[in-house]
């Protein structure tokens, strides 16, 4: 099982590098690893090493430092953190053997997350009792 704080800094990882709109695989390029690398990274089952976690922070413009923000400079993190929360709903999807049910999931946590217009409220006034 991976350790909360890699996984936690995996979830930033991953997060400045979909921000940065690069893949898996130009990180990896970048930085002269595999896209399996990034990927065990980013879910935290591998620990970064101190210099690999520099030259990502150099690629992706960061100070080190911001892989570690929201941290509470504990040992562990929360298990409630909203990184921790996402790594691990990740990680139960793509443990779906079955591709038709997973790509379901997908379109529905994607219709449950996309933005609505705000609903209309009714016109119509009431009358007062007398």
């Amino acid at each position: 099982m991976p350790h909360a704080v890699d996984i936690h800094i995996g979830a930033r990882l991953r997060a400045l590098r979909i921000r940065h709109g690069m893949t898996q695989t130009s990180l990896a390029d970048e930085i002269s690893l595999s896209f399996q690398q990034i990927q065990k990274y980013e879910t935290g089952y591998n620990r970064i090493s101190a210099s690999k976690l520099f030259e990502l922070s150099q690629i992706l413009e960061v100070d080190p430092a911001y892989f570690f923000e929201g941290t509470t400079g504990r040992s562990r993190i929360d298990d409630d953190t909203p990184s921790l929360k996402f790594v691990r709903a990740a990680q139960m999807i793509e443990g779906i053997p079955d591709k038709q049910v997973r790509d379901s999931f997908y379109g529905l946590l994607k219709s449950l997350t996309a933005k609505k217009p705000a609903a209309r409220r009714s016109k119509k006034r009431t009358r007062k009792m007398q």
